[in-house]
């Protein structure tokens, strides 16, 4: 039955369903539409059953389809990750890594450590995916990424992975010149409740992770001013004068140390979020992806952590 099927054409299919267009499809493989359409019929041939239908000027998959997609993307998948693995044991100086990073470690610790390992393996690519962590983590089960550096939800299922803490890294406080001569340069916990705040949406693993640790100083913030998504997004709201925010240390220190943000430090409290290096349990790197796991964990150890 499966004597007639490749690779090739299981990345047609998912392409197709991906993108919902055999000319999109076509355009983003550099290959013809009538090719395209030959290999969705032999794989109609293949498996016994039509995988797509028309939906007005689009194709949508059928439930066998559906199924056919679930095995399909996950053995692409699979194939993707042994290439980057056997690419890196044929040169141990090359190769592929591909990392699934949460917001801050992704967009403010990980760039740098990929240019200084770039600088020492000229011939490794590294490709930063950058989501929430829950995302990160189901990359990492599925094999998409090779590794992850998350901070882990508690609530979210670990099965299948094996999780190694790097550091804890620092919340700090952070308000614009106007907040500190307000409040001064230091507050109590108990004047945290009345304080104006920028915040993460409920249900951000920081967020939830620094409404528990408030919680637990018997803090709970009577007001939030907004509830913002990303880091940067955040910061210009402070910057601003909307209110002060809870960020990583690592996601404001160089407006830290350019004075166009300040740290209000709260007297006898330390919050802190952990930082973890997530891979699946029994997956072999290769070594130009063990060697830039490596360079993430004395990064994290010597310039983030507490």
């Amino acid at each position: 039955m499966y004597g007639r099927l490749t690779m090739h054409k299981l990345e047609v299919f998912c392409r197709v369903k991906e993108l919902g267009s055999l000319t999109r499809a076509a355009e983003t493989l550099y290959i013809a539409q009538p090719a395209v359409s030959a290999h969705l019929k032999s794989l109609d041939e293949i498996f016994g059953v039509k995988l797509f239908r028309r939906r007005g000027r689009g194709l949508v998959l059928t439930p066998s389809g559906e199924r056919v997609y679930a095995w399909a993307s996950e053995t692409m998948t699979r194939a993707h990750e042994l290439e980057r693995e056997l690419e890196g044991f044929r040169d141990g100086a090359a190769g592929t890594c591909v990392v699934a990073a949460s917001m801050t470690a992704g967009s403010y610790a990980l760039p740098s450590i990929v240019t200084e390992f770039r600088r020492d393996h000229p011939n490794a690519l590294v490709r930063v995916n950058i989501s929430n962590p829950d995302g990160a983590m189901d990359a990492v089960r599925a094999g998409a990424c090779d590794f992850g550096v998350v901070i882990v939800d508690p609530r979210h299922p670990t099965e299948g992975l094996q999780l190694e803490k790097l550091c804890d890294e620092e919340l700090v406080l952070i308000g614009n010149a106007d907040h500190r001569e307000r409040f001064g340069a230091f507050v109590r916990p108990a004047d945290l409740k009345a304080i104006p705040f920028v915040t993460s949406p409920r249900g951000v693993v920081r967020r939830d992770t620094e409404d528990l640790q408030l919680r637990a100083l018997g803090v709970e913030r009577e007001t939030i001013e907004a509830e913002l998504g990303h880091p940067e997004a955040m910061k210009r709201a402070v910057a601003d004068g909307l209110g002060l925010a809870f960020l990583l240390r690592s996601s404001v220190e160089s407006e830290l140390a350019a004075g166009t943000l300040c740290q209000i430090n709260v007297l006898d409290f330390e919050m802190t979020v952990p930082a973890f290096l997530v891979h699946r349990v029994a997956k072999q790197l290769s070594p130009v992806q063990e060697a830039f796991a490596d360079a993430v964990r004395h990064h994290f150890v010597n310039h983030v952590g507490t």
